[in-house]
């Protein structure tokens, strides 16, 4: 087993993905507070923060770009690739009924939707119920990242 197996292991899917963000996150605000203070005794401080804001925007604006930026889809999954999903078990035009109402009254969804939340917040049957239900999907999802997070 190697270490990024061993680590994945010990932190979770959580902690594997929140702690390189946050300790890059730390680290640029680091060299913006750098960059502040270096600027400050020359230009000022107002000057000195406007450059350093201006500075950031353009790093997010540059992560963002590289983030969004063309590439090829994916091949679509075969046959025997293709996950089953909950809406596989319907017919047709029950799911495109059911679409279409959703689409028409977005605020029932919304109260729905957070009155389901609630529910399994607060149950400890209906949590466990739903990790039994969804347990192996979201397992195999989420080993997925993380293999292609660390790898």
């Amino acid at each position: 087993m190697n270490i990024k197996a061993k680590l994945a292991g010990v932190f979770g899917l959580n902690a594997a993905v929140w702690l390189p963000l946050l300790l890059g996150l730390a680290g640029l605000l680091a060299c913006a507070w750098g960059c502040y203070a270096w600027l400050a005794p020359q230009w000022g401080q107002p000057l000195a923060a406007l450059t350093t804001g201006i500075g950031l925007l353009l790093v997010a604006a540059g992560l963002s770009a590289w983030l969004h930026r063309q590439v090829t889809p994916p091949a679509p999954p075969t046959a025997e690739e293709a996950p089953s999903t909950a809406g596989d078990s319907l017919p047709a035009y029950r799911t495109e009924e059911v679409l279409e109402w959703a689409r028409a009254h977005p605020r029932a969804v919304l109260v729905a939707g957070g009155i389901a939340g609630l529910l399994v917040a607060s149950s400890p049957a209906l949590r466990r119920a739903a990790g039994q239900a969804l347990g192996p999907a979201a397992t195999k999802a989420g080993s997925k990242v993380v293999s292609q997070l660390l790898d």
